[in-house]
């Protein structure tokens, strides 16, 4: 069964851009008739808040974008990760980091492995028992990760071009690529379906699924919408916000269609129900540009 997830960071508003892949995450699972889940990723304590998360699915509500499952909050798994992050440390994939930010970029260490890979036991006890704080970082393999992407074809990178990257902050709160990927194994997630920006992270999450002898799922990086000015989407470009579209008066079909058809074509009519929406949508069929975020569109 297809199981996908909109999993947006309560640090702002609903806008467009997350809106839209949300949209197509919803379509793609209803067209296969699967299940679409809804995870709200608020780790990081200090720039989420309840009035943004409400905000959300206010919005996606709004749009007519229901859910199967959900939300689920990441802040209330924290010891889940904290599990999740053991384990890796004890198949041999990660291990403990003592170092500062500020000790390893004096000791030139900054870019690719770190010393505290190879920490002998005593090392490790002797750290322990100053009680330094540690982060948890991921032991990069040598090789090269490869996958196909179901938009952009056959992606590879150099496992030489990816750090040791941390996977437990020193306060004992997850990165995103811990949460991430312990959250799509736990939910069973088959299809990631999300913004080309997280292209350079897939490789890394790849390695900690294979890390946990997960099954991987597939991805699709949809390009970004872009403003007319070909850059990347802001205020300055108007209203972004979904509600701010409710507020103005828009209908949710409108604003559902303004979405699907800025990179996504399926047919000829300029309006389609959602039925109809569910029935003609499938990945292959959406362009490969940049879609323009352009109001006159939607204003028509």
């Amino acid at each position: 069964m297809v199981r996908v997830r909109f999993a947006p960071s309560p640090t702002g508003h609903l806008h467009i851009g997350a809106a839209r892949t949300a949209l197509y995450n919803w379509l793609y699972a209803r067209h296969y008739e699967g299940r679409f889940i809804l995870r709200v990723e608020d780790t990081d304590i200090s720039r989420s808040s309840q009035e943004m998360s409400e905000g959300i699915i206010k919005g996606l509500s709004w749009l007519g974008l229901d859910w199967d499952e959900g939300p689920v909050f990441q802040s209330k798994r924290l010891k889940f990760y904290q599990k999740k992050a053991e384990e890796l440390v004890k198949r041999g994939a990660a291990y403990y980091c003592y170092c500062t930010p500020e000790n390893r970029k004096a000791s030139g260490q900054w870019q690719t492995r770190c010393a505290c890979s190879s920490l002998s036991k005593e090392k490790i006890r002797h750290y322990e028992q100053q009680g330094l704080k540690k982060a948890v970082r991921f032991k990069v393999p040598g090789g090269e990760v490869r996958y196909k992407d179901m938009i952009h074809g056959t992606i590879t990178t150099r496992s030489d071009n990816i750090e040791d990257f941390v996977l437990l902050r020193r306060d004992g709160l997850p990165t995103y690529h811990l949460s991430v990927v312990s959250d799509d194994i736990d939910q069973k997630i088959t299809h990631v379906i999300r913004g080309d920006d997280h292209i350079s992270n897939t490789p890394k999450q790849i390695l900690v699924y294979k890390a946990l002898g997960a099954d991987i799922p597939r991805f699709a990086h949809m390009s970004l919408i872009l403003g007319k000015d070909r850059k990347k989407l802001s205020k300055r470009h108007g209203e972004t916000s979904v509600l701010e579209f409710r507020d103005k008066g828009f209908l949710p079909l409108a604003v559902v269609n303004f979405l699907a058809q800025m990179s996504w074509s399926p047919g000829k009519e300029r309006i389609y129900s959602m039925e109809e929406m569910k029935e003609k949508f499938y990945l292959d069929r959406r362009s490969s540009g940049n879609p323009i975020f352009d109001l006159d569109k939607l204003e028509w």
